[in-house]
């Protein structure tokens, strides 16, 4: 009778694991589904508290906001260097100036237009104005910031360009379009 009892519970573990894995394979297979083109699907372990970028503070809701504000510069995953991201190639550094100079990818907004130095610039100035929490302390240094061309832009520095270009190139910053002139 010994026996019996042990090969039971044996048996009543192994069918129960058997059951538990199929249940978690039959899960999966449930909640994944072909994604439409254009659809972008992120797993979070908790819901984004906030998906606007002025006010977002928490870890979930910068993990999304990653996917629509681009840095203009990235670290290199093989590497750790810096990779142009938004940018077309690596800043104009003018240290003696403390100036550096970016120029923009050839990149679109999702209505078709052109994203410009412009955007940038309309978009570091409501940081600075607001002094928006989470964003500002990385755009402090700026003094000012001028479009050379429509994708150029000239960052004027209050110091050395040590932090701007360690820390600030890689913001995730970009973008809102600035106001189009009234007619």
């Amino acid at each position: 009778r010994g026996d019996t009892m042990t090969y039971g519970k044996s048996s009543f573990l192994i069918k129960t694991k058997r059951i538990f894995g199929l249940l978690i394979v039959l899960s999966c297979l449930a909640a994944w589904a072909p994604a439409k083109a254009g659809t972008l699907r992120v797993g979070l372990l908790r819901q984004p508290e906030s998906l606007n970028f002025f006010g977002a503070t928490d870890t979930w809701s910068k993990k999304i906001l990653q996917f629509f504000h681009m840095p203009l510069y990235v670290h290199d995953p093989r590497d750790g260097s810096m990779l142009p991201w938004l940018a077309e190639s690596m800043p104009e550094v003018d240290e003696p100036s403390f100036k550096v100079t970016v120029r923009l990818r050839d990149a679109c907004w999702d209505d078709g237009s052109k994203v410009t130095a412009e955007d940038l610039i309309f978009t570091v100035s409501v940081i600075q104005e607001f002094n928006v929490p989470g964003h500002m302390e990385k755009w402090k240094n700026v003094a000012r910031m001028e479009a050379i061309d429509s994708r150029t832009i000239r960052f004027t520095l209050k110091g050395p360009p040590v932090v701007f270009l360690n820390r600030t190139l890689y913001t995730g910053c970009l973008l809102y379009t600035s106001p189009s002139p009234r007619d």
